[in-house]
């Protein structure tokens, strides 16, 4: 004999509960799991910056300097760095190299890893203050030398977002002061 009793919207909204309960419950774990996966990329990439930042306190990044045939990567990094009028000898130059670049047209960027940040900083400040050309320092190209921090990716992103911001700020001064 069939069951006349009608099943009441309570009832029904009840049987629907368990029966997702019970075949897709486990996508909460999953969605709990994900989130707490994603926190903890987040941490772990800003500590790797935190990281590669901190090793790279002390390297200055020189573009502009023209590629020359059987350089020393030594040498070289010891010519730029008294060209800005440090004195600088060669132990407190941990590493130099061209960085790898594809383009064949201009010269790859020159890294100098010193030993200390303070040579570096010493460096940054006379490069400020005399502005080095090729030309002034090989005789050979007009072109200009610059000097950067090694910054990682991270930090250049927030660099290039401040430089626009920035940028913007004086326009806006500027039109604002007409």
């Amino acid at each position: 004999m069939p069951n006349n009793n009608p099943i009441t919207v309570d009832q029904l909204k009840s049987i629907l509960d368990q029966f997702f309960n019970e075949k897709f419950g486990f996508l909460e774990n999953i969605l709990l799991k994900n989130k707490q996966l994603k926190e903890k990329i987040q941490i772990l990439e800003e500590r790797m910056d935190s990281i590669e930042s901190y090793s790279r306190r002390n390297n200055i990044i020189v573009h502009g300097v023209p590629r020359q045939e059987n350089e020393n990567p030594l040498e070289l990094a010891l010519e730029i760095c008294k060209t800005t009028g440090t004195e600088i000898e060669s132990y407190e130059i941990d590493e130099a190299h061209r960085m790898p670049s594809r383009n064949r047209e201009i010269s790859p960027p020159f890294i100098i890893k010193l030993t200390n940040r303070f040579k570096k900083a010493e460096i940054m400040k006379n490069y400020k203050k005399k502005k080095i050309t090729a030309e002034i320092w090989k005789g050979n190209s007009n072109n200009r030398i610059f000097f950067n921090d090694h910054l990682t990716k991270k930090k250049q992103e927030i660099f290039k977002k401040a430089k626009i911001l920035w940028d913007n700020y004086l326009i806006w001064t500027r039109e604002g002061t007409k």
